[in-house]
């Protein structure tokens, strides 16, 4: 077989896809495997033993992720109940140690431990496995090899807790760790023993800690938060603006340290040995192992492996003098990583590394050559009158623009498939920001090689860094603002992303199929209008409104879907001035994920920052149709921002009261409930008290949603108990209790089903426990997003279901026949 590493890798991906879809017992996948195994050994027929030999890889690649997915008895992970616990924790540190700070200013200290002990009541325990460790304000410096004990609360991570959010779980699974660990700042972690762990990667967090000392020191700001990310993966410094900016103009993997960032370091380390006479063999060979002491300080990213494996197989093939074959070599890094971390095949960044490399290897030349068709130039141009310089020159262009086309047309749909973007620009902007990016790391590697021995060495590389940073920025910064550049709240399902994908293989490889290339671009054409006109062979269901109250904390966020088309949020959640907070990192993800491009109108019940705050990038992100309030006017910056934004982008600001009703949404009345105006003219009523109130109609559905009002902001609505009954309602202020008021509500509103946006019960002052009481009592089923993750009610007006993001006992609940 001429490739058989990519035939095995292959087979080995698709045992781990259908183990992972299909629970099978570890065991029988085993001897099944080792059978099919013996029976290709024995074989002499070289299609029956490839045939043999296939089955057998398969079922190792699924025995792979079904061992994977089991939690050993003796890991720490099996002592988590589910919920938070109390326990002291002996451990080993694993990983370097991350220094970070909440959006509260709190400092926090991350890092994986090998646990060994752990304290439970009075018992001690011996344990195993990895957890992510998380210290509040530590008091001591904790470094990688220590041997530490500490108090605090163990926990399983949380899955995504709202649509087309992050998967902690999944994420920390990847790395074989299914437990986290906080430790309050008032839990001193004790330190029993330093300098253990392996010499090499202790070495190597050595380096990499001199690294960081001299950014700091001849870099400020965004340049050495720009060069951390690029130099050692550390991007968590970056402002969110700047990674916005990268991530619009689809050059987001040159802040990810990648295969293109070791390509710089080889090729800089091979230039030193080079300029010092050292022989190409030996060069070669120390710079294969600088590459390894580098995966460490990288954060050992996939990408960073898949290059380093890639890196030295073809160097000591070329040591060897053997023959070398990309495509192989793709293949054996893929198989080794897999072996060792088989859930990363799900991963979006093993997924993406090696699409890139195989995007450029293999559409790369055939991209060329379509290029040199059209210029009228053979693939190997040798005419007379054009020079050498110039030949290079026009080859080096062309490989340039087909890799930026090829990796472009390879990555798109997965990208839009995980992160719900696609990024024209990024064909052009890649010409551009790889360029800079090896003179910024080229800057940054000698400024930290000869910073050390030299001031004025390290200060000139580090302004000859800050003046490559400043084109960067400027540069991405015009290319995000250029005609369709990027759009965002693109939905690409896998079935898709599959059809695409075997559109390309057969265009690409029509001469082997036997076909023209207007057949193969016809067939294209068929499945895309198969796809596109599939609503009249498979009609969606269009008559349902769909409300999500998402999970943002200590706050308010709520996204309806109107059966008519078009749509509602109500509130953002908590957020800064600048734009940073719950709507950033939950809502914008939430609305992309949902195919969302347009906002019809955004309700704002109150000018709090957790009701208020996570507006702002959603106003700033997406085209907005109206925008209503209660007039009142906030406090502080982020209010100022909020007016401003909505002026500047000239969007229709209206205020609304009782009596109001939102028009517009077929089949659906929304009517206002509160403020009124004699509310609002009252001074000693708080904002919450002052709150919008609306009660929505769809058939035989009502709905309540009470936003933050207080007991006496109650008062007027009491008044007009008729306008309040509903069967579902949104309980005031995250579950408060209102000083007993809260009873009086659903006496007055009497729902058959209440939920909470709010903390998880038992986790801070709010949900009240009062409040939930009186639920059970009057037997009202309730959720809470602190619980359930997000809660998606969905309704025709005469049926209603409900659903939590996250697995409860109250996860399944339909309504039959509500009443008005």
């Amino acid at each position: 077989m001429h490739r058989p590493f990519i035939f095995i890798c292959g087979l080995f991906i698709a045992g781990i896809c259908m183990g992972n879809f299909i629970h099978i017992p570890f065991f029988y996948i085993w001897i099944a495997a080792v059978i099919f195994l013996i029976f290709a050994a024995r074989t002499e027929k070289t299609r029956r033993f490839l045939f043999l030999f296939g089955i057998a890889v398969i079922l190792t690649g699924a025995a792979y992720i079904t061992d994977a997915a089991k939690i050993a008895p003796g890991d720490i992970a099996s002592i988590s109940t589910g919920r938070p616990e109390k326990i002291l924790l002996k451990g080993f540190v694993a990983s370097d140690p991350a220094e970070d700070t909440t959006h509260y200013g709190q400092g926090v200290l991350k890092f994986i431990s090998d646990a060994q002990n752990v304290k439970r009541g009075d018992e001690w325990y011996e344990v195993g496995g990895l957890v992510e460790v998380t210290i509040y304000e530590p008091r001591e410096a904790i470094h990688y090899g220590d041997t530490i004990a500490l108090e605090g609360e163990i926990d399983r991570p949380s899955s995504a807790r709202n649509p087309g959010g992050f998967d902690r779980a999944d994420y920390l699974a990847g790395k074989g760790v299914y437990s986290i660990f906080r430790s309050g700042e008032q839990d001193a972690a004790i330190i029993l023993k330093r300098g253990a762990g392996n010499p090499f990667i202790r070495f190597a967090y050595c380096i990499k800690k001199k690294i960081k000392k001299s950014i700091v020191n001849f870099c400020k700001g965004d340049d050495a938060s720009l060069l951390s990310a690029m130099l050692l993966g550390e991007r968590d410094t970056l402002s969110w603006r700047l990674k916005d900016l990268f991530i619009k103009t689809g050059s987001m993997h040159i802040l990810a340290i990648s295969g293109l960032h070791v390509g710089f370091i080889a090729a800089l380390f091979l230039f030193l040995f080079r300029a010092i006479h050292i022989p190409r063999k030996i060069a070669l060979i120390i710079t294969i192992i600088t590459l390894w002491f580098y995966v460490p300080i990288a954060g050992g990213r996939v990408s960073v492996l898949r290059a380093v494996i890639m890196f030295t197989i073809l160097i000591v093939g070329y040591l060897l003098e053997r023959d070398r074959d990309i495509y192989n070599t793709l293949g054996i890094a893929a198989t080794l990583i897999l072996i060792c971390w088989p859930r990363q095949a799900f991963a979006a960044g093993f997924q993406l590394s090696f699409l890139a490399v195989l995007s450029i290897v293999y559409l790369g030349p055939r991209i060329k050559g379509s290029i040199y068709s059209l210029l009228g130039i053979k693939a190997d141009p040798r005419p007379k009158r054009r020079s050498g310089h110039t030949k290079k020159t026009i080859d080096i262009a062309a490989k340039s623009i087909s890799a930026s086309i090829a990796v472009w047309f390879g990555l798109a749909p997965l990208v839009a498939f995980h992160f719900n973007i696609v990024t024209p620009v990024a064909i052009w902007s890649n010409l551009f920001v790889i360029p800079m990016a090896f003179g910024i790391v080229s800057s940054g590697f000698f400024m930290v090689l000869f910073g050390p021995l030299s001031n004025i060495a390290g200060s000139l590389f580090g302004s000859l860094a800050h003046y490559l940073i400043a084109a960067l920025t400027s540069g991405i910064g015009i290319l995000s603002k250029m005609p369709v550049a990027y759009m965002r709240g693109i939905k690409i399902d896998i079935v898709v992303l599959s059809v695409y994908y075997l559109m390309l293989f057969v265009i690409l490889n029509r001469n082997r199929l036997k076909l023209s290339l207007s057949r193969a671009l016809l067939m294209g054409l068929v499945i895309v209008n198969i796809f596109i006109y599939k609503g009249i062979f498979f009609p969606q269901v269009t008559d349902e409104m769909v409300i999500t109250l998402l999970d943002v904390g200590h706050g308010d966020s709520i996204f309806i879907e109107f059966p008519g088309g078009g749509n509602m949020l109500i509130d953002g959640g908590f957020g800064s001035a600048d734009g940073d907070g719950r709507g950033r990192y939950d809502l914008l993800p939430f609305l992309w994920s949902r195919g969302v491009s347009r906002v019809d109108a955004i309700l704002m019940t109150h000018p709090d920052r957790d009701h208020m705050g996570g507006l702002l990038p959603v106003i700033e992100n997406f085209d907005v149709g109206t925008i209503f309030d209660n007039g009142l006017k906030g406090r502080g910056k982020t209010f100022e921002s909020y007016l401003r934004l909505i002026d500047s982008r000239s969007i229709e600001h209206r205020v609304v009261k009782r009596g109001d009703r939102i028009e517009g949404f077929d089949d659906v009345q929304i009517e206002i409930l509160h403020p009124s105006k004699s509310s609002l003219a009252n001074r000693e009523l708080s904002n919450n008290d002052n709150s919008v109130i609306m009660r929505f109609e769809f058939g035989e559905f009502e709905m309540l949603f009470c936003a933050d009002i207080g007991k006496h902001g109650l008062g007027y609505l009491f008044a007009r108990k008729e306008t309040i009954q509903a069967d579902l309602i949104k309980m005031s202020h995250h579950g408060s209790y209102l000083d007993g008021a809260v009873g009086v509500l659903i006496d007055v509103a009497r729902p058959e089903i209440a939920v909470i946006s709010g903390p998880s019960v038992g986790r801070g002052r709010l949900p009240s426990r009062e409040t939930l009481a009186i639920l059970d009592l009057k037997g009202i089923r309730y959720y809470n997003t602190g619980d359930a993750g997000a809660v998606t009610i969905k309704t025709d007006g005469k049926r209603c279901s409900i659903n939590g993001m996250i697995q409860t006992e109250r996860k399944e609940v339909s309504i039959d026949g509500l009443s008005g």
